[in-house]
Protein backbone atom coordinates (compact mmCIF):
# COMPACT_ATOMS: atom_id res chain seq x y z
CA UNK A 1 0.00 0.00 0.00
CA UNK A 2 0.98 3.62 -0.32
CA UNK A 3 1.38 4.01 3.42
CA UNK A 4 4.02 1.31 3.67
CA UNK A 5 6.56 2.60 1.12
CA UNK A 6 10.18 1.39 0.94
CA UNK A 7 9.72 -1.74 3.00
CA UNK A 8 8.63 -0.02 6.19
CA UNK A 9 5.18 -0.01 7.76
CA UNK A 10 3.53 3.38 8.45
CA UNK A 11 4.02 3.05 12.20
CA UNK A 12 7.76 2.30 11.98
CA UNK A 13 8.41 5.02 9.44
CA UNK A 14 6.65 7.63 11.51
CA UNK A 15 8.44 6.55 14.68
CA UNK A 16 11.77 7.20 12.95
CA UNK A 17 10.63 10.69 12.05
CA UNK A 18 9.44 11.30 15.63
CA UNK A 19 12.98 10.86 16.91
CA UNK A 20 13.75 14.38 15.61
CA UNK A 21 13.89 17.65 17.46
CA UNK A 22 10.16 18.31 17.51
CA UNK A 23 9.49 14.95 19.16
CA UNK A 24 12.01 15.67 21.91
CA UNK A 25 10.12 18.55 23.47
CA UNK A 26 8.62 16.68 26.38
CA UNK A 27 6.76 14.10 24.29
CA UNK A 28 3.90 16.44 23.46
CA UNK A 29 2.92 19.16 21.08
CA UNK A 30 4.90 22.36 21.56
CA UNK A 31 3.11 24.65 23.99
CA UNK A 32 0.49 22.11 25.11
CA UNK A 33 1.24 20.61 28.51
CA UNK A 34 0.89 16.81 28.55
CA UNK A 35 -1.16 16.88 31.76
CA UNK A 36 -3.71 19.16 30.13
CA UNK A 37 -4.37 17.15 26.98
CA UNK A 38 -7.93 15.93 26.96
CA UNK A 39 -8.38 16.96 30.56
CA UNK A 40 -12.13 16.38 30.31
CA UNK A 41 -11.86 13.08 32.15
CA UNK A 42 -9.27 11.55 29.82
CA UNK A 43 -6.12 13.06 31.28
CA UNK A 44 -5.47 10.02 33.47
CA UNK A 45 -5.18 7.94 30.30
CA UNK A 46 -2.89 10.50 28.70
CA UNK A 47 -0.09 10.40 31.27
CA UNK A 48 -1.28 12.73 34.03
CA UNK A 49 -2.43 12.35 37.61
CA UNK A 50 -6.07 13.22 38.16
CA UNK A 51 -8.75 12.69 40.77
CA UNK A 52 -9.50 9.39 39.04
CA UNK A 53 -6.10 7.95 39.86
CA UNK A 54 -2.53 7.71 38.64
CA UNK A 55 -1.43 7.59 35.04
CA UNK A 56 -1.52 4.45 32.97
CA UNK A 57 -0.57 3.87 29.37
CA UNK A 58 -2.05 1.21 27.15
CA UNK A 59 -0.91 -0.59 24.07
CA UNK A 60 -0.56 1.39 20.87
CA UNK A 61 1.91 3.14 18.61
CA UNK A 62 3.68 4.75 21.59
CA UNK A 63 3.67 1.89 24.05
CA UNK A 64 2.88 -1.81 24.49
CA UNK A 65 2.01 -2.07 28.17
CA UNK A 66 -0.93 -4.37 28.81
CA UNK A 67 -0.24 -6.09 25.47
CA UNK A 68 -0.84 -9.46 27.14
CA UNK A 69 -4.37 -8.42 28.14
CA UNK A 70 -5.83 -6.17 25.45
CA UNK A 71 -8.71 -3.93 26.41
CA UNK A 72 -11.34 -2.02 24.48
CA UNK A 73 -9.76 1.30 25.48
CA UNK A 74 -6.42 0.39 23.88
CA UNK A 75 -7.76 2.14 20.77
CA UNK A 76 -7.59 5.47 22.63
CA UNK A 77 -4.33 7.41 22.14
CA UNK A 78 -1.81 7.94 24.93
CA UNK A 79 -0.93 11.58 24.21
CA UNK A 80 -1.59 14.37 21.78
CA UNK A 81 1.39 13.30 19.67
CA UNK A 82 0.05 9.76 19.66
CA UNK A 83 -3.40 11.00 18.69
CA UNK A 84 -2.02 12.92 15.70
CA UNK A 85 0.12 9.91 14.77
CA UNK A 86 -2.89 7.61 14.80
CA UNK A 87 -5.03 10.05 12.85
CA UNK A 88 -2.29 10.31 10.19
CA UNK A 89 -2.04 6.53 10.03
CA UNK A 90 -5.82 6.21 9.65
CA UNK A 91 -5.73 8.83 6.87
CA UNK A 92 -2.92 7.02 5.05
CA UNK A 93 -4.90 3.79 5.28
CA UNK A 94 -7.97 5.54 3.86
CA UNK A 95 -5.96 6.93 0.96
CA UNK A 96 -4.55 3.49 0.19
CA UNK A 97 -8.14 2.21 0.01
CA UNK A 98 -9.07 4.88 -2.50
CA UNK A 99 -11.07 7.23 -0.28
CA UNK A 100 -11.21 10.67 -1.87
CA UNK A 101 -12.94 12.70 0.87
CA UNK A 102 -12.01 12.31 4.53
CA UNK A 103 -12.45 14.15 7.83
CA UNK A 104 -10.11 14.12 10.83
CA UNK A 105 -11.30 15.55 14.16
CA UNK A 106 -8.87 15.91 17.07
CA UNK A 107 -10.40 18.10 19.75
CA UNK A 108 -8.45 19.39 22.75
CA UNK A 109 -10.60 20.97 25.49
CA UNK A 110 -8.12 23.77 26.19
CA UNK A 111 -8.51 24.96 22.59
CA UNK A 112 -12.08 23.97 21.77
CA UNK A 113 -15.58 24.44 23.05
CA UNK A 114 -17.12 20.99 22.38
CA UNK A 115 -20.45 22.60 21.48
CA UNK A 116 -19.55 25.61 19.38
CA UNK A 117 -16.08 24.69 18.11
CA UNK A 118 -12.81 26.59 18.40
CA UNK A 119 -12.69 29.32 21.02
CA UNK A 120 -8.97 30.18 21.39
CA UNK A 121 -9.53 31.97 24.69
CA UNK A 122 -5.87 32.39 25.70
CA UNK A 123 -2.89 34.05 24.08
CA UNK A 124 -0.98 31.56 21.93
CA UNK A 125 -3.91 29.15 21.53
CA UNK A 126 -4.16 29.85 17.82
CA UNK A 127 -0.51 28.87 17.28
CA UNK A 128 -1.02 25.64 19.20
CA UNK A 129 -3.91 24.96 16.87
CA UNK A 130 -1.73 25.46 13.79
CA UNK A 131 1.05 23.33 15.31
CA UNK A 132 -1.45 20.47 15.57
CA UNK A 133 -2.14 20.87 11.87
CA UNK A 134 1.59 20.87 11.08
CA UNK A 135 2.28 17.71 13.07
CA UNK A 136 -0.62 15.88 11.45
CA UNK A 137 0.40 16.94 7.92
CA UNK A 138 4.08 16.13 8.42
CA UNK A 139 3.12 12.69 9.72
CA UNK A 140 0.79 12.09 6.80
CA UNK A 141 3.50 13.10 4.33
CA UNK A 142 5.97 10.67 5.91
CA UNK A 143 3.40 7.90 5.54
CA UNK A 144 2.26 8.60 1.99
CA UNK A 145 5.06 10.69 0.38
CA UNK A 146 2.39 12.45 -1.66
CA UNK A 147 2.86 16.01 -2.85
CA UNK A 148 0.64 17.75 -0.33
CA UNK A 149 -0.86 21.21 -0.16
CA UNK A 150 -2.37 22.57 3.07
CA UNK A 151 -5.07 25.18 2.56
CA UNK A 152 -5.54 27.57 5.51
CA UNK A 153 -8.54 29.82 6.25
CA UNK A 154 -6.97 33.04 4.99
CA UNK A 155 -3.89 34.36 3.21
CA UNK A 156 -2.46 36.03 6.32
CA UNK A 157 -2.34 32.75 8.26
CA UNK A 158 -0.85 30.88 5.30
CA UNK A 159 1.88 33.51 4.79
CA UNK A 160 2.75 33.69 8.49
CA UNK A 161 3.02 29.93 8.92
CA UNK A 162 4.97 29.48 5.68
CA UNK A 163 7.52 32.08 6.72
CA UNK A 164 7.87 30.85 10.30
CA UNK A 165 8.04 27.14 9.64
CA UNK A 166 10.41 27.39 6.66
CA UNK A 167 12.81 29.33 8.88
CA UNK A 168 12.71 26.45 11.36
CA UNK A 169 13.57 23.89 8.68
CA UNK A 170 12.21 22.06 5.69
CA UNK A 171 8.42 21.81 5.38
CA UNK A 172 7.03 18.87 3.45
CA UNK A 173 3.96 20.57 2.03
CA UNK A 174 2.88 23.67 0.12
CA UNK A 175 0.82 26.54 1.57
CA UNK A 176 -2.37 28.12 0.23
CA UNK A 177 -5.47 29.82 1.59
CA UNK A 178 -9.18 29.51 0.91
CA UNK A 179 -9.32 33.05 -0.44
CA UNK A 180 -6.49 32.57 -2.95
CA UNK A 181 -7.60 33.01 -6.54
CA UNK A 182 -6.08 29.58 -7.31
CA UNK A 183 -5.85 27.67 -4.01
CA UNK A 184 -4.43 24.46 -5.52
CA UNK A 185 -2.38 23.24 -8.48
CA UNK A 186 -4.23 20.48 -10.26
CA UNK A 187 -1.17 19.39 -12.28
CA UNK A 188 1.16 18.87 -9.31
CA UNK A 189 -0.84 18.49 -6.09
CA UNK A 190 -1.54 14.91 -5.02
CA UNK A 191 -3.32 15.60 -1.73
CA UNK A 192 -5.17 18.60 -0.28
CA UNK A 193 -5.61 19.17 3.45
CA UNK A 194 -8.06 21.95 4.27
CA UNK A 195 -7.14 23.09 7.77
CA UNK A 196 -9.70 24.22 10.31
CA UNK A 197 -12.36 25.54 7.94
CA UNK A 198 -15.12 27.57 9.65
CA UNK A 199 -18.78 28.17 8.70
CA UNK A 200 -17.91 31.35 6.79
CA UNK A 201 -15.70 29.39 4.38
CA UNK A 202 -18.12 26.60 3.51
CA UNK A 203 -18.69 27.86 -0.04
CA UNK A 204 -14.95 27.90 -0.80
CA UNK A 205 -14.50 24.40 0.67
CA UNK A 206 -17.38 23.02 -1.39
CA UNK A 207 -15.99 24.66 -4.54
CA UNK A 208 -12.52 23.16 -4.06
CA UNK A 209 -13.86 19.69 -3.29
CA UNK A 210 -16.03 19.70 -6.40
CA UNK A 211 -13.24 20.90 -8.69
CA UNK A 212 -10.80 18.16 -7.63
CA UNK A 213 -13.32 15.36 -7.21
CA UNK A 214 -11.99 12.11 -8.63
CA UNK A 215 -8.55 13.61 -9.16
CA UNK A 216 -7.06 14.87 -5.88
CA UNK A 217 -8.10 13.50 -2.46
CA UNK A 218 -9.25 16.06 0.12
CA UNK A 219 -8.88 15.84 3.91
CA UNK A 220 -10.76 18.22 6.20
CA UNK A 221 -8.68 18.59 9.35
CA UNK A 222 -10.69 19.80 12.37
CA UNK A 223 -13.43 21.43 10.29
CA UNK A 224 -16.24 23.42 11.87
CA UNK A 225 -18.45 23.87 8.86
CA UNK A 226 -21.68 23.18 10.71
CA UNK A 227 -23.12 26.15 12.56
CA UNK A 228 -25.87 26.66 15.08
CA UNK A 229 -26.58 30.19 13.88
CA UNK A 230 -30.32 30.72 13.86
CA UNK A 231 -30.05 33.07 10.88
CA UNK A 232 -28.96 30.33 8.50
CA UNK A 233 -31.74 29.17 6.21
CA UNK A 234 -32.92 25.59 5.80
CA UNK A 235 -31.65 25.35 2.22
CA UNK A 236 -28.12 26.34 3.28
CA UNK A 237 -28.18 23.86 6.15
CA UNK A 238 -29.22 21.07 3.79
CA UNK A 239 -26.48 21.99 1.31
CA UNK A 240 -23.92 21.92 4.09
CA UNK A 241 -25.16 18.62 5.50
CA UNK A 242 -25.31 16.98 2.07
CA UNK A 243 -21.75 18.10 1.37
CA UNK A 244 -20.38 16.85 4.69
CA UNK A 245 -22.17 13.53 4.25
CA UNK A 246 -19.98 12.91 1.18
CA UNK A 247 -16.91 12.76 3.46
CA UNK A 248 -15.82 9.71 5.45
CA UNK A 249 -14.89 10.46 9.05
CA UNK A 250 -11.59 8.61 9.20
CA UNK A 251 -10.58 9.51 12.76
CA UNK A 252 -12.41 11.42 15.49
CA UNK A 253 -11.83 11.98 19.20
CA UNK A 254 -14.25 14.21 21.11
CA UNK A 255 -13.72 14.03 24.87
CA UNK A 256 -16.22 14.98 27.52
CA UNK A 257 -15.77 15.04 31.29
CA UNK A 258 -15.56 11.38 32.27
CA UNK A 259 -15.20 9.86 28.82
CA UNK A 260 -15.02 10.33 25.07
CA UNK A 261 -16.77 9.68 21.78
CA UNK A 262 -14.29 8.00 19.44
CA UNK A 263 -14.11 6.64 15.90
CA UNK A 264 -11.39 5.16 13.74
CA UNK A 265 -12.37 4.01 10.26
CA UNK A 266 -13.74 1.47 9.48
CA UNK A 267 -14.89 0.74 13.06
CA UNK A 268 -18.15 1.93 14.58
CA UNK A 269 -18.48 5.01 16.77
CA UNK A 270 -17.54 4.14 20.35
CA UNK A 271 -18.54 5.77 23.64
CA UNK A 272 -16.11 5.39 26.54
CA UNK A 273 -16.49 6.37 30.20
CA UNK A 274 -14.03 6.12 33.08
CA UNK A 275 -13.83 2.55 34.39
CA UNK A 276 -14.92 2.58 38.06
CA UNK A 277 -13.03 -0.66 38.72
CA UNK A 278 -9.62 0.40 37.39
CA UNK A 279 -8.26 3.89 37.69
CA UNK A 280 -6.78 5.37 34.56
CA UNK A 281 -8.71 3.08 32.23
CA UNK A 282 -11.94 3.52 30.27
CA UNK A 283 -14.90 1.28 29.64
CA UNK A 284 -16.59 0.87 26.28
CA UNK A 285 -20.32 1.33 26.93
CA UNK A 286 -21.76 1.69 23.43
CA UNK A 287 -21.03 1.30 19.71
CA UNK A 288 -23.12 3.09 17.12
CA UNK A 289 -23.28 3.29 13.32
CA UNK A 290 -23.76 7.08 13.48
CA UNK A 291 -22.08 9.61 15.76
CA UNK A 292 -23.96 9.78 19.08
CA UNK A 293 -24.47 13.27 20.41
CA UNK A 294 -26.86 15.47 22.34
CA UNK A 295 -29.86 13.58 23.67
CA UNK A 296 -28.66 10.21 22.33
CA UNK A 297 -25.29 10.52 24.07
CA UNK A 298 -27.02 11.60 27.28
CA UNK A 299 -29.27 8.55 27.11
CA UNK A 300 -26.32 6.20 26.54
CA UNK A 301 -24.54 7.58 29.58
CA UNK A 302 -27.68 7.55 31.70
CA UNK A 303 -28.40 3.93 30.84
CA UNK A 304 -24.86 3.02 31.82
CA UNK A 305 -25.08 4.93 35.10
CA UNK A 306 -28.46 3.46 35.99
CA UNK A 307 -27.37 -0.05 35.02
CA UNK A 308 -29.59 -3.14 35.17
CA UNK A 309 -32.03 -2.77 38.04
CA UNK A 310 -33.59 -5.57 40.00
CA UNK A 311 -33.62 -6.99 43.53
CA UNK A 312 -32.87 -3.55 44.90
CA UNK A 313 -29.68 -3.19 42.89
CA UNK A 314 -28.61 0.39 42.31
CA UNK A 315 -27.17 1.90 39.15
CA UNK A 316 -23.43 2.19 38.70
CA UNK A 317 -23.53 5.89 39.35
CA UNK A 318 -25.22 5.56 42.74
CA UNK A 319 -23.08 3.10 44.68
CA UNK A 320 -22.46 5.20 47.71
CA UNK A 321 -20.39 8.20 48.67
CA UNK A 322 -17.18 6.16 48.65
CA UNK A 323 -17.17 5.85 44.88
CA UNK A 324 -14.11 7.74 43.56
CA UNK A 325 -16.08 8.55 40.41
CA UNK A 326 -18.91 10.38 42.20
CA UNK A 327 -17.74 13.75 40.87
CA UNK A 328 -17.52 12.40 37.33
CA UNK A 329 -21.00 10.95 37.55
CA UNK A 330 -22.31 14.20 38.99
CA UNK A 331 -20.89 16.10 36.03
CA UNK A 332 -22.28 13.59 33.55
CA UNK A 333 -25.74 13.95 35.05
CA UNK A 334 -25.39 17.70 34.58
CA UNK A 335 -24.30 16.99 30.99
CA UNK A 336 -27.46 14.94 30.49
CA UNK A 337 -29.64 17.81 31.61
CA UNK A 338 -27.69 20.25 29.44
CA UNK A 339 -27.96 17.97 26.41
CA UNK A 340 -31.73 17.74 26.91
CA UNK A 341 -32.00 21.48 27.17
CA UNK A 342 -30.03 21.83 23.93
CA UNK A 343 -32.19 19.30 22.11
CA UNK A 344 -35.37 21.05 23.21
CA UNK A 345 -34.24 24.56 22.32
Amino acid sequence: SEGGGRGQGPERRLRRRRGGSRAQKGGSLQGVEPNKFLSYGLSCRFGARTSLGSSRRGAGPEGDLDAASPRDDDVLPNSLDDCLLRSAMASASGLSQGLGRMVVEVFVPELFDPLSGAMMANEGDQMKYWNMTRDYCEGLFRLTERKMRVIYPDAGVAAMLSSQWKKEGAVNFEFSSLNDRVPFQEDTDELLVIACADPQSVDEVISIARKVEGNIPVVLFNPRLASGDVGIGLAIRRLRNDFLSSFQIIYALRPFDGGAVFKQYPDLWKVFVADPTQSGRFKLIAEKIRRPGGEELANIIEEYLDGPRGDGEEGQGEKGSGNPLDEVFKFIRELQKFARDISQS
